[in-house]
């Protein structure tokens, strides 16, 4: 009776423990794709590109535009992942070609208007992310462009305005900050940012949700100002992590470490 029932336990374990997903939504298909963008601190809203329209939709798992906007074959969008027009919505920001020309649009959430757009007839593609880079208490947009296949970052304020000037001429930082991860949630890892207000060791590290350390980022004396650094998902193994979520530890000096979530999806 004993090994009927202990056999009987054997052919139901993988049933118990390898419990099935339940598929709750399918999107349709898409020329560009679509994606997920942040709307709120707690909501995402679906989003898709489809014969050079660019939706945003009325709910997480919505099929129905809130507003379309026509954009390039090329275009890319993505998520700002902060309230950079000021209606606690977060924006989005649109990078496209036109006759080589690189552009970038940030376009309010709540309407689809364009609230901010740059070109440059030299750059060849643009890619930008928003923090408070300067520890200032107000956000800035940095926008890394590629000219003739060097880097140049020009950051402005959030009105639009030039706020500092090409990068490495602005102010220097007064405090040691870690911004937030971008893109966040990834499901490939991100760009970490962080502030020194003069030169000091830095130890950064990845960890996960249970404290074990999973990748040491950075173990260096860094120079006063602002410096990036690009985690790619994987274990000091070179293994990919799992989904989850994970923490970025900075050590500067003698200063509280600080640390900021990023949440890896796949």
């Amino acid at each position: 009776m004993k090994r009927c029932a202990y056999m009987l336990f054997i052919l139901l374990f993988p049933l118990i423990v390898l419990a099935q997903p339940e598929l709750i939504w399918t999107s349709a298909d898409y020329d560009n794709g679509g994606k997920f963008l942040r709307y709120t601190e707690t909501e995402y809203r679906w989003s898709c590109i489809e014969t050079g329209v660019l939706s945003v939709m009325d709910a997480t798992f919505g099929d129905t535009p809130v507003w379309s906007i026509p954009v390039s074959n090329d275009c890319r969008h993505y998520s700002t992942w902060y309230d950079v027009t000021g209606d606690n919505l977060c924006d989005i920001y649109l990078c496209y070609s036109v006759n080589n020309e690189a552009h970038l649009d940030i376009i309010d959430m709540s309407n689809g208007e364009v609230y901010f757009a740059l070109s440059d007839p030299q750059a060849s593609s643009y890619y930008m992310w928003v923090a408070d880079f300067d520890s200032d208490g107000e956000l800035e947009m940095d926008v890394e462009a590629f000219v003739d296949g060097d880097q140049v970052h020009y950051v402005y304020s959030t009105d639009g305005s030039t706020a500092l000037a090409e990068s490495g001429s602005y102010t220097l930082p007064d405090a040691v900050n870690l911004a937030a991860p971008w893109p966040n949630p990834t499901n490939a890892g991100g760009r970490v940012s962080f502030s020194l207000e003069s030169p000091m060791n830095v130890k950064l590290q990845v960890y996960s949700i249970e404290g074990r350390l999973v990748r040491d980022l950075a173990n260096q004396t860094y120079t006063a100002g602002t410096h990036q650094l690009f985690w790619d998902g994987k274990s000091d193994s070179g293994v990919p992590v799992a989904s989850g979520s994970y923490y970025l530890s900075l050590q500067a000096g003698d200063n509280q470490p600080a640390v900021k979530q990023m949440i890896i999806l796949k």
